[in-house]
């Protein structure tokens, strides 16, 4: 190491210097090298986009199965009112095979993701419904959207269209689940029927 080499990286201490072919620090302590920079592993909703979309990949005839009742869904998409956002939780909805699968398979290592990712995206919807300003159900799951993407960014394993279908299938998963929005409230069974 040549000795504008150590002193531009921190090497050397006040006083020190490099001497001899060997590069020997002479004059004080030696400096250790600075750490390396802290590298961020993926976060947990990141993992469950790459599973989703392995899953979605190896069986893209399971896109045609249905998930969850359609008469519950339809009634609890009338119920919120949903009419921007029917055919996305429709479409998107159909993937909660894929959901669940991708779930299933990183538990094995992470046993609670599953429930951390849903009260993440739960976490963004109470966010947005708070801010109460006259937003219709189509608004707030748009925002929902936005900011899942927004919040899990561009990560160079995982491309934009990935990170964009997959909050959709999610945010999908969520209103399906009754994760977010309003739950259709319970009927009574009328004693005199």
């Amino acid at each position: 190491m040549r000795r504008d080499e150590a002193e531009q990286n921190g090497l050397l201490l006040a006083g020190q210097h490099v001497q001899g072919d060997n590069n020997t620090v002479v004059g004080g302590d030696y400096l250790a090298p600075p750490k390396p920079e802290f590298v961020s592993r993926p976060s947990d909703i990141v993992k469950v986009m790459q599973r989703l979309d392995e899953m979605i990949d190896a069986d893209p005839a399971g896109a045609q199965r249905e998930y969850g009742s359609p008469s519950e869904i339809d009634e609890k998409l009338e119920y919120n009112a949903v009419d921007r956002y029917e055919e996305i939780i429709r479409e998107f909805g159909q993937y909660g095979h894929a959901v669940l699968g991708a779930y299933r398979a990183l538990e094995a290592h992470q046993p609670t993701i599953g429930p951390r990712v849903t009260r993440f995206i739960r976490t963004i919807y109470y966010q947005i419904a708070a801010q109460k300003k006259a937003q219709c159900s189509d608004d707030i799951l748009e925002k929902v959207v936005e900011r899942l993407a927004q919040l899990t960014g561009q990560t160079p394993d995982v491309p934009l269209e990935v990170i964009l279908h997959s909050c959709n299938v999610l945010v999908a998963h969520a209103f399906i689940n009754c994760d977010i929005l309003k739950r259709v409230p319970l009927r009574v069974a009328n004693e005199d029927s």
